[in-house]
């Protein structure tokens, strides 16, 4: 199962028939409703703020 929101990736031609191709089952969050996923988002958050703050440290 993908469980993805409503954003334009996710609900593409080209992504939804990979998906489709390996039977791969869609479930997709309400629009607006960004705590439905609340998991996952922190999950993937943590690690792009972290990246982002060591890549944009300035040596001095």
């Amino acid at each position: 199962m993908f469980n993805s929101d409503q954003g334009s990736q996710y609900t593409s031609k080209a992504h939804t028939d990979i998906l489709k191709r390996q039977d791969i089952k869609i479930s997709m969050d309400g629009i607006g409703r960004a705590t439905d996923n609340i998991a996952i988002e922190r999950f993937w958050c943590e690690p792009l703020s972290m990246k982002k703050s060591t890549s944009m440290s300035i040596k001095t």
